[in-house]
């Protein structure tokens, strides 16, 4: 969801900046907010109500409730910014 500084992509795009999205701060009434769009603590992405069977903890592998860890946001040494 968003390059680390570290990485060789974060300078590689046009004029020197960040190559590819940086999806980490939500967007409101379409302004770009300072808030997380990801769980500062957890990494889970904030995904609504949940239904059994569609979107709980057993269908994580395939579901917005495990997407953070699919994606690694806020896990496994990935930081949210």
């Amino acid at each position: 969801v968003t390059i680390p500084p570290g990485s060789p992509m974060a300078k590689a795009g046009t004029g020197g900046g960040r190559l590819g999205a940086s999806i980490v701060d939500r967007t409101e009434n379409g302004q770009l907010t300072t808030t997380k769009l990801w769980d500062p603590g957890t990494g889970a992405f904030p995904c609504g109500a949940t239904i059994n069977g569609l979107n709980d903890a057993a269908r994580a592998d395939v579901s917005c409730v495990g997407v953070h860890m699919r994606l690694n946001v806020g896990v496994n040494g990935c930081a949210i910014p």
